[in-house]
């Protein structure tokens, strides 16, 4: 009887070329390698997580590692390739790597045939055990929502660590590279976000709760009753989004941008907003009952104000 058991994932270095390389793809019409592929970025990472976020991404066909600083932050860079890699241009510092599906019944493969720099199934990547090739499915159980997730959600469904951008995610990504945009409904609670570049993304009932996005970049965001509850939001950019009934309750808020925001019906109860800014936000029956700092948040011009609900706005008296 035959038995088949779970596909694996393995990396190889692209066809010709060893694993020190720049990715790239064959221009039909110049017939040179290009290494301008469509990719998602990601920064405060290792080659190991780099790999790692790799495998767990539906749409990474490959992964390029600058293993030096490249860039005003001085990090290690990830890239995350979408585009078929079909080359890769030597350079040291860099590694490419392509992702492939192994099926255990497919015998074509049983040998497998190594490319230069490849691991082949050695190492890392001997046959795992079947259950260990159900890790990444057991992590995308969503914990049962709590009473205040449930009330605050409305008609929203259970989040998910599958919405379309979600494989993706990580401190510093960058989805405008990647064209990503779709993270309704996403479970992202409690992720380290710190510096991601999320502009234009939906986030209709996506959930942040305790995450870090200290200078994370959401202008332009849209979407309905999306969930900051208790979040790093220190230095965050929320210019120019729609999201109306956003609940940003008990979040740190200091020194974070609304310019021009829609936040309709939303909730900034506890929140501790000292520094940010709201400047012609939309803030039409919005709470900030208990916020913190209301005294030092900018406010010019903002609108709906005075449907604003527990907004304190002069210093607490010390005695």
């Amino acid at each position: 009887m035959q038995v088949r058991l779970p596909a694996r994932i393995v990396f190889e270095a692209p066809p010709g070329a060893t694993s020190r390389s720049i990715c790239a793809k064959l221009n039909p019409t110049t017939r040179d390698l290009d290494p301008a592929l469509m990719h998602a970025e990601m920064w405060f990472i290792d080659a190991a997580q780099c790999e790692s976020a790799c495998a767990a991404s539906v749409q990474c066909k490959a992964y390029e590692f600058a293993s030096f600083g490249t860039d005003h932050r001085g990090k290690k860079r990830c890239e995350l390739q979408v585009e078929e890699v079909t080359g890769a241009i030597p350079a040291d510092g860099h590694t490419c790597k392509v992702k492939i599906s192994l099926g255990a019944n497919s015998p074509q493969r049983a040998s497998f045939n190594k490319l230069p720099g490849s691991l082949g199934l050695q190492g890392r990547y001997a046959a795992p055990h079947p259950a260990s090739t159900t890790a990444s499915s057991a992590t995308t159980t969503v914990p049962a929502a709590g009473p205040g997730l449930a009330t605050s959600r409305g008609n929203c469904p259970p989040p998910t660590k599958t919405c379309g951008c979600c494989s993706l995610m990580g401190p510093g990504v960058d989805l405008t590279v990647a064209a990503c945009t779709d993270l309704k409904n996403a479970d992202l609670r409690g992720m380290n976000l710190e510096g991601a570049v999320l502009e234009d993304v939906d986030i209709t009932c996506a959930v942040f709760d305790k995450a870090i996005l200290k200078g994370t970049d959401f202008k332009n965001a849209v979407g309905e009753r999306a969930s900051f509850k208790g979040i790093n939001g220190e230095g965050m950019g929320y210019d120019e989004t729609n999201t109306p009934n956003a609940d940003f309750s008990g979040a740190m808020l200091m020194g974070a941008t609304f310019e021009l925001a829609q936040l309709t019906g939303s909730s900034f109860k506890k929140a501790t907003i000292d520094g940010a800014v709201f400047m012609t936000a939309t803030l039409e029956r919005a709470d900030f009952t208990g916020a913190i700092g209301g005294a030092n948040a900018d406010f010019t011009m903002a609108m709906g104000i005075n449907t604003v609900v527990g907004l304190v706005r002069t210093p607490t008296a010390t005695g």
